[in-house]
């Protein structure tokens, strides 16, 4: 009797081990079957650390995909489609926007031709920025290391940003007589504002390429170094605010302080961008609520509306400008643009734009050279 029921437990336990095979067969299939499915979303632990954001727990597309794949998930919801079309729609949004004022500034009798440079280097980073934003977006899950190539190309759309709407505030607000060497050079302010846009962009990617292990502190030193940048770019327009008049006196002069309207958008310039910085260095609000907002309402989305509502104001600033320059009380100022060239924007603007999509190339080459 004991040697039939020994037998039968181990017929039961053979029988109990090929099922849990057999299941476990079919479950590695139904993964491998579900894998393949164009619409199905990842977890953070399905994904190599790599793709991985940090409190971001669900929505993530399927890895390693091709470009074809990458496009057509612009049209399937993830946790990158409103990071996708915020931007997508911001570029084709400015690009109305330049073009109707850029086309008004150019006919023939228009009275402010020395507008036009500046106002075409601001509308060419301006395009960069948002447009290289939507490209790392939409193509970042192609694979593991061009995830990190295409933020690198975005880090320098960013750096190219400050330094053309840098150049065109220094342009269009700059005040005189300040005693400021670097309000009196023009080649001066250029030479700063390259530099930081350069360091900007290097660092940015120097630390998601080799700080991988620590993305928020890395996302915290990528905003003050792209703030450092920003600064530069509202320097003209925080000594105007702060120290200049409006008057004709032989002191500091500058529009904004006598336009209200001016200085309402300077500050909500000024305010969608800081914010916008410090929600995304703090990673608020998916930090206390991890998996809520992956979605939506996470601190990378408040970051493209809030950008994208800085530049509007930005905008509006230089569309106030432009009428505060046409009337008699500012024919000083006005003097201050008269004679601009190509050479002292469009130029720089184009060395800015190679070297930083250089400094991102040289690092997307380690990548690869890692990699391999």
């Amino acid at each position: 009797m004991r040697s039939k029921s020994t037998g039968n437990d181990e017929g039961k336990a053979s029988h109990i081990g090929n099922n849990n095979v057999r299941n476990s067969k079919d479950q590695h299939i139904n993964r491998n079957n579900n894998y393949d499915k164009p619409n199905r979303l990842f977890n953070r632990d399905e994904v190599s650390p790599g793709f991985r954001e940090p409190y971001i727990i669900r929505g993530y597309r399927k890895p390693n995909v091709s470009f074809k794949e990458s496009l057509q998930g612009i049209f399937r919801l993830n946790n990158e489609t409103f990071n996708i079309w915020s931007h997508v729609l911001a570029t084709l949004y400015f690009i109305v926007r330049y073009s109707i004022l850029l086309l008004e500034l150019r006919k023939p009798e228009s009275s402010q031709k020395d507008f036009f440079y500046p106002m075409l280097s601001s509308a060419i980073g301006t395009c960069t920025v948002f447009g290289m934003s939507s490209i790392a977006h939409i193509f970042n899950s192609k694979s593991e290391h061009m995830h990190s190539v295409f933020y690198f190309l975005d880090y320098a759309g960013i750096s190219i940003y400050t330094y053309t709407s840098g150049q065109v505030m220094y342009f269009y607000n700059r005040p005189i007589n300040t005693g400021w060497q670097v309000f009196e050079s023009a080649s001066l302010y250029t030479a700063i504002g390259a530099s930081l846009s350069f360091l900007s962009t290097f660092l940015s990617c120097l630390v998601k390429y080799a700080f991988k292990r620590h993305k928020v502190y890395g996302a915290m030193a990528r905003v003050v170094a792209v703030f450092a940048g920003w600064f530069n770019t509202v320097l003209s327009l925080v000594v105007g605010v702060t120290i200049c008049t409006c008057h004709a006196v032989t002191t500091c002069q500058s529009f904004l302080p006598c336009n209200d309207t001016m200085v309402s958008h300077f500050k909500r310039h000024c305010f969608y961008s800081i914010a916008g910085g410090m929600i995304y260095g703090s990673r608020l609000p998916e930090r206390l609520l991890p998996g809520k907002f992956d979605m939506i309402g996470n601190s990378h989305h408040f970051l493209h509306i809030f950008g994208a509502l800085s530049t509007e104001y930005a905008f509006k600033i230089l569309e106030n400008a432009l009428e505060s320059r046409r009337h008699p009380e500012n024919e000083l100022l006005s003097k201050t643009l008269i004679d601009i060239t190509v050479f002292d924007t469009i130029l720089p603007t184009l060395i800015v734009f190679i070297g930083n999509f250089a400094i991102s190339c040289w690092f997307a080459r380690q990548v690869y050279k890692k990699v391999n």
